[in-house]
């Protein structure tokens, strides 16, 4: 069953070529369009690096996930080495994640129970959102003359490796997923994570 339902619309897409992202194998553009719903992200946009491939031909496409409001070295990372080993025969799409979906100091200051559960549906509703953000770049995707609709991927690390199983078990138009360090028992990495965020909403719980 299909746990994310949306209405597929054309997506009204902007993008500009980034040319001061300068790249032998690629052409950078930064891409941005409306959410579907409250996102947490910066003006409520999904917004991403999209490296198209200068060679020839229609190209698989890999999606990295962010993690999103945290540190952003390990999707850049995981990015860059997806594009140095596939030597422009992958194009790669790196979505940008610089706000959290969960309001973690908000939850670590709320004033009572009823605020600290308005707070946390609010993030569950980000999620949700952004699970559907996802699934709207593979419709981007699909619609672009350069991308073999037949093979994307999609990465997830951490925080967004939960994300990304979550992805791939409500979107069949993915060929592969890869999680790296996600949590098979997100209450457990809740009830126990060191992380200064998690903390203080545990306490506040």
């Amino acid at each position: 069953a299909d746990l994310f339902p949306y209405e597929r619309q054309e997506i009204l897409c902007k993008n500009a070529v980034l040319r001061d992202l300068v790249e032998d194998r690629y052409r950078v553009r930064y891409v941005r369009f409306p959410s579907v719903g409250e996102n947490g992200q910066p003006g409520n946009l999904v917004r991403g690096h999209y490296y198209e491939s200068k060679l020839p031909g229609r190209k698989p496409l890999v999606i990295v996930l962010p993690i999103w409001g945290g540190h952003p070295y390990p999707s850049n990372k995981i990015a860059a080495r997806v594009r140095r080993t596939s030597r422009g025969r992958a194009h790669v799409f790196l979505v940008l994640g610089d706000g959290d979906l969960f309001d973690w100091q908000g939850l670590a200051a709320a004033p009572d129970q009823e605020t600290f559960f308005d707070l946390w549906r609010q993030g569950v509703e980000c999620e949700e959102a952004m699970i559907v953000d996802v699934r709207r770049i593979i419709d981007w995707a699909e619609a672009r003359n350069d991308v073999d609709d037949e093979r994307i991927g999609l990465i997830g690390f951490s925080a967004s490796a939960v994300l990304a199983a979550t992805i791939a078990a409500t979107e069949p138009r993915l060929d592969a997923t890869v999680v790296v360090m996600g949590s098979g028992r997100i209450h457990e990495s809740l009830a126990h994570c060191p992380l200064q965020q998690s903390a203080g909403m545990r306490k506040r719980a």
